[in-house]
């Protein structure tokens, strides 16, 4: 909770240079913050919230206010708020089976009364109110002590927003193109308002609403924004803008659309079933200099679906590894391991790894597995050949073999693991 506070006042201090008189929205994963600034001049000021928002009004918030700044909401009407509108007015109720009276509202339930003193209660039916208005948005009206002249800065949470984002990659004669999209779901139009989407591991506050008082000795208190600063990424979070007002509630918006060099590569990764099993397709553009966030791949080469894979974290400025895309019919791979006993309080086992090219051309795999962290490798050899394997401190390695056409090879790993 302090750490949300602290990153919303983060997003406060930055924009409170920009000298606006619009909102800003920054979208998180499962809601958004709307922060605005506006110049007062008077006694009374009204907010009014777009239809469609999720508003929390006990997550509204002042700052710069006078003492004894009130604050009121004017919620949406519903059905109950137009009948308590209309108390001791007359109204036409429709029944069910047609008829049409005019009935006076004694009770918002509701409860009707016909000119004879019948009451009804709850009637199946809908009503039909004359000169009657009819709200559709909150408002939130924020009262001064006195006439007030300066700068006021409110924000408030909105509920139900979400963006996540979605990647197309094109493969076409050699030539790779990586298209990205966000796909943002506000339930409520932009306009004029700037929008941010915010990447990081952000809880929305818990606002508990009764140890939430306003009252005239109440001074409404917000995240100042004397500061001035840029909005940017900090190691924190990440910050995305979005240069175009929203044509609708829920769009994709494309962010980048770029050709980009790539590489395909044969990945064996064992499963450990002992049956010989396709190879995956991995697809490899090193040092990406372009943030993208994570998100889903579909992968197609020419007009064929080629493969699905996942960004699983932010890339900048490294390789954008695209795991697991499909998996190769003509490349196979069989892991199997034994275990050989015990000596000298040591565990004794042997990993066999083959791979089979059933193509006519010579291919390349990597064999990625790992193996324990505190394991002795004693021997390793490539049909029958000694070779070397660089181990991390993870146990994991990642072996790079060349399989001729029609052809096979067989990775040999002798080690050993304390008891």
């Amino acid at each position: 909770m302090r750490k949300f506070w602290l990153i919303l006042g983060i997003f406060c201090l930055l924009i409170g240079s920009l000298a606006f008189s619009q909102e800003t929205i920054f979208v998180f994963s499962n809601f958004s913050f709307v922060i605005g600034e506006v110049e007062i001049n008077g006694e009374q000021y009204t907010i009014e919230i777009p239809k469609g928002m999720s508003f929390d009004e006990n997550s509204f918030m002042l700052s710069n206010a006078p003492s004894h700044t009130q604050i009121s909401f004017e919620r949406p009407d519903s059905l109950t708020s137009l009948y308590e509108k209309n108390l001791g007015k007359e109204i036409h109720f429709v029944f069910d089976g047609g008829k049409n009276l005019s009935l006076t509202v004694i009770s918002s339930l509701p409860v009707l009364k016909n000119q004879y003193g019948k009451l009804y209660y709850k009637p199946q039916g809908y009503p039909i109110f004359e000169n009657t208005d009819y709200r559709e948005s909150y408002a939130v009206n924020i009262y001064f002590p006195s006439m007030f002249k300066g700068k006021l800065t409110y924000s408030y949470l909105i509920r139900g927003t979400q963006w996540n984002t979605s990647y197309r990659l094109d493969i076409n004669n050699g030539t790779a193109k990586l298209t990205g999209n966000y796909i943002i779901d506000l339930g409520f139009p932009t306009k004029d308002r700037k929008l941010y989407l915010v990447s990081g591991n952000v809880q929305a506050p818990q606002i508990v609403e009764n140890v939430i008082g306003r009252g005239m000795d109440n001074q409404v208190k917000a995240l100042s924004t004397e500061a001035a600063g840029m909005i940017e990424s900090t190691p924190d979070i990440r910050v995305y803008s979005v240069e175009t007002p929203l044509k609708d509630t829920k769009v994709e918006y494309t962010f980048f659309s770029n050709v980009i060099d790539l590489r395909k590569e044969y990945v064996f990764r064992p499963t450990y079933t002992g049956q010989m099993e396709s190879v995956f397709i991995d697809y490899i553009s090193e040092n990406f200099d372009f943030e993208l966030p994570g998100g889903t791949v579909q992968i197609f080469d020419g007009n064929r679906y080629a493969g699905y894979s996942v960004i699983d974290k932010t890339i900048s400025g490294e390789d954008l590894v695209l795991k697991g895309a499909s998996r190769s019919i003509e490349v196979k791979g069989r892991f199997i391991r034994k275990y050989d006993g015990l000596y000298h309080d040591m565990r004794e086992y042997e990993n066999y790894y083959t791979v089979i090219n059933l193509s006519d051309e010579e291919q390349t795999v990597f064999i990625e597995d790992s193996l324990p962290v505190n394991a002795k490798i004693n021997n390793v050899l490539l049909n029958d050949k000694s070779v070397d394997i660089s181990v991390n401190p993870a146990g994991e390695f990642r072996f790079e073999v060349k399989v001729e056409g029609k052809d096979s090879i067989e990775l040999f790993i002798d080690y050993s693991v304390p008891k």
